[in-house]
Order: C-alpha cells, then structure tokens, then sequence
C-alpha cells in the first residue's frame, strides 16, 4: 500500500478530564500523523505472508457481514466480530458507553476467549488429542488477532490466552493469577507506556476483579443453594458483572466522568445477547465459507438479536439515575 500526505506532529488537547490527545498516541506509541492526500495505491507483490492471509480472511468475512445484513446490523456485527468500528453510529456508542455495556463492541478478551473455545471444542468432536489441539487454537487465536488488526485490546487478550493454553501443553494446570502476570510483564516489556493506557487498565483491572472476588462472593452468597437453575444462572451472572464493575468503576469514572450504576443489570442482559451476536457472526461467515449459507438462517437472527440488544440499551439508558456524568 503507497500512500502520500503530510506529516505533523498530534494536536495536544483534553476533553471533559480526559488524558490530552498527544498522550494517548503516545502511549500507542504514535508520535506522528500522516494526513494522506491522494487514495492508497495497492502494490501488488507476490511473496504470501501470514499477516497478508489474515487481511484476506477479514474482507472476506467483512463482505459476507455486508452482504446479508442491514448497514446498521452488520456496523456492530462487524465491531463485535472483526473489531471494525467504522460504521457503529455515534448514538450508538454512546447509548452504551453510559450503560456501561459499549466493552462489548470492542474485540477483547471477551472475542478471543469465545475463538479459542470454539476452535477447541470443534477440534475436540474431530477426536484431535490435546497437544496438537491446543496448538491449533493457539494458530487460530493468533490469526484471529491478525484478522481484527491486532489493536491493543485484542493483542493483550491473546497473549493471555497464549499463557494460559501453554500451561495445558507443558502438562501443568494453568494458574489464572500466573498467566495474567506474565501477559502484564511481557506487553510492559514491549511498551512500559501501556501502563498508562485506559484499555490496559480496564483490561487487567476487570479480569482480576472477576477472578479474585467472584469466587469469594460466589461461596459467600452459596448459589448453589438455589432450588431454581435459573435463580442460580442470574444470580451467577450477576456476581460477574459485579465483580468487573467493582474493578473497573473507579477507572471509569477518573477518566470519562461517568458512573453507571446500571452496568451490573445491564451486563446481564448484553453479555448473553453479545455472546449469540459473536457466535452467529462466525457462522454467517463460516457457512458462507463453505457454501451453506442458505441451510441455516444466520442472518435474520442476527438482525434479530441486534435489534434486541439496541433495544435493551436505550431500555435500561432512560431509566432514572442509570447513568450520572460528573
């Protein structure tokens, strides 16, 4: 790609209390910025790489998104998915930033932990033994990662995920607390910056909020105790959404002013409906890959639970006192 402009240096400003611009580019470790001028020239070149493979399956499955969805529904199956945001409306955006649900149209931990379980378990029902299974999730989470750009978020869940699925092939039982450490300690060995970074907070905030209170919550409350499967499946979800909110609030309200009481009622109605989103996004595309597309009726379900999730965030964002900006 050939591309022409000029070069200047990021106009430093804040916003409502936020970190100045110039700040957050370089904690990206952007210290410049390209104003292009002309549209980008492609030059062809014949040597394959992994990287250009993974850019070729992400317009695949880009043009399958477009192809059989509303603008509106294949924007946020597009973000939810292959972590393009582009053409997620700004209403959107912010209906879910002041529930506290707009993690959920960023490719995350959230995204990568739903690839590699689903390469596993599929690759488990094809009877594979579980050394080279492990390595063909590891394949696909990293190419996953290529897919979706390989943004910060997404970079540092699959790190994690590559620790943690590492502790299987060594025949040692993963520590959760190890591979969070060691997936901290080697992204700060690449950009010590990234401490600084809003999404590294979040990300690691929120994953040891869950792992470290949701256990003890969970003995304290004995949801096992519940007659009812489904008491026991809210109350569950519920003490999640907790958790992460508890990890998280105080990062968020530091930094965008906002505090959502909302988000832990609200998580509990996105994240299941995110999940279906995520799930049915990768198999529109996988059954278009294989031609068979028509057999299963991925894309009005889509459609379908798209319009329920905008549906529950405007709902649960016109409650009174859901959100409070400071």
């Amino acid at each position: 790609m050939l591309l022409t402009g000029n070069i200047h240096y990021p106009t430093d400003y804040t916003q409502s209390g936020r970190q100045s611009y110039k700040r957050y580019l370089s904690n990206q470790g952007v210290y410049e910025i390209l104003s292009v001028r002309f549209p980008p020239q492609r030059i062809k070149s014949s040597n394959a790489s992994f990287k250009r493979f993974s850019y070729w399956l992400k317009d695949k499955a880009q043009s399958t998104i477009r192809n059989h969805l509303s603008n509106l529904s294949a924007g946020i199956t597009s973000a939810m998915v292959l972590g393009e945001k582009r053409n997620v409306p700004p209403l959107i955006n912010n209906v879910m930033m002041k529930t506290g649900t707009v993690h959920v149209l960023v490719v995350s931990g959230f995204n990568v932990g739903i690839v590699a379980f689903i390469t596993n378990l599929l690759l488990k029902l094809l009877r594979l033994k579980r050394k080279p299974r492990i390595v063909f999730t590891i394949l696909f989470v990293i190419t996953y990662c290529f897919m979706t750009g390989a943004s910060n978020p997404v970079l540092r869940a699959t790190i994690m995920a590559i620790f943690f699925l590492s502790g299987y092939l060594i025949k040692r039982e993963p520590d959760v607390y190890y591979s969070l450490s060691l997936a901290a300690l080697f992204i700060l060995s690449l950009n010590p910056l990234q401490l600084f970074d809003i999404g590294f907070q979040l990300s690691f905030a929120s994953v040891f909020a869950i792992i470290f209170l949701y256990p003890r919550l969970k003995k304290l409350i004995r949801i096992e105790k519940l007659k009812f499967p489904a008491g026991r499946y809210i109350v569950d979800n519920l003490l999640v959404s907790f958790s992460a909110w508890i990890g998280t609030a105080g990062i968020i309200l530091a930094n965008f002013r906002i505090f959502s009481p909302i988000t832990v009622l609200a998580n509990i109605f996105v994240v299941p409906l995110a999940t279906l989103i995520t799930l049915c996004g990768f198999g529109l595309i996988f059954t278009q890959a294989i031609g068979f597309l028509n057999v299963i009726p991925f894309a009005p379900v889509l459609e379908l639970l798209v319009n329920m999730l905008l549906k529950v965030n405007i709902f649960l964002s016109n409650l009174p006192a859901a959100w409070i900006s400071f």
